[in-house]
């Protein structure tokens, strides 16, 4: 069993408040047969540091002193030490693979089947999940056994995830809504919050890294964990680990 944990960069800014040029979301898959053993070694990455709390992108932020900060009691360069552990930790596992997919907000918008922030999410999502559905069928293929997955999303508004339950659902079981063979996965999308979730956590580092590459063109983070991210057979990166929705 394979676990696909998904978050994003942020928040899909609506059509008249764009406030960044691209919105990412990320996933990260994890075999169930190393998720113990990458949660002891996270747990104790967060022991080194004193951190008992979620670890998010956002905290590592030289000025996030908010109060849900699980390691604001850390200097700047003693945060940046934490964050390149984790995405050290991530990177050494390797049968971990990372899927990310992007917009250009603006040319996003300018198609007439990209009308709001949960189509912007919908599209980038939809994309995410034919990927990984490729992947389990690569992982069929190479072992000679039925290699199935969960997806597991970070909770948003209970609305949001009513309709992208309800989307994923109609992926999957109505071939007029997609071109691929969902086969290898396990039931509907499932939630879970953040803080709860070592995957949601670490896909939000990886979506962090990610947008900070493309959005400020800073690979520093990205760089680390690069090796992880699905690639062809030939080493290509584009259209199988890296994925622009809409293209153009």
């Amino acid at each position: 069993m394979h676990l696909f944990f998904i978050d994003e960069s942020g928040t899909a800014p609506p059509p008249d408040k764009i406030n960044m040029k691209h919105f990412v979301l990320s996933g990260i898959i994890i075999p169930s047969g190393v998720w113990h053993q990458v949660k002891k070694d996270f747990d104790g990455i967060k022991e080194k540091h004193n951190v008992t709390g979620e670890i998010k992108w956002r905290f590592f932020s030289p000025n996030n002193n908010d109060a849900e900060n699980s390691f604001k009691h850390l200097d700047f360069p003693a945060r940046c030490e934490l964050r390149n552990a984790i995405l050290h930790l991530v990177n050494r596992f390797k049968s971990i693979r990372i899927i990310n997919t992007f917009s250009d907000i603006q040319f996003a918008y300018s198609k007439n089947y990209i009308n709001n922030q949960d189509d912007l999410y919908w599209f980038c999502y939809k994309a995410l999940i034919e990927r990984y559905q490729y992947y389990l069928q690569d992982k069929t293929r190479d072992t000679g056994q039925q290699i199935n997955g969960l997806v597991i999303c970070d909770h948003r508004e209970r609305s949001q995830d009513r309709r992208l339950r309800l989307l994923h659902h109609g992926m999957v079981e109505n071939s007029r809504f997609c071109h691929s063979n969902y086969g290898n996965l396990i039931e509907t999308v499932f939630f879970a919050p953040s803080e709860l979730s070592l995957g949601i956590q670490l896909a939000d580092i990886i979506a962090g890294s990610f947008f900070r590459k493309i959005e400020k063109d800073d690979s520093r983070c990205y760089d680390i964990i690069e090796s992880s991210v699905r690639k062809s057979e030939t080493g290509q990166m584009e259209g199988y680990g890296i994925v622009k929705v809409p293209k153009g």
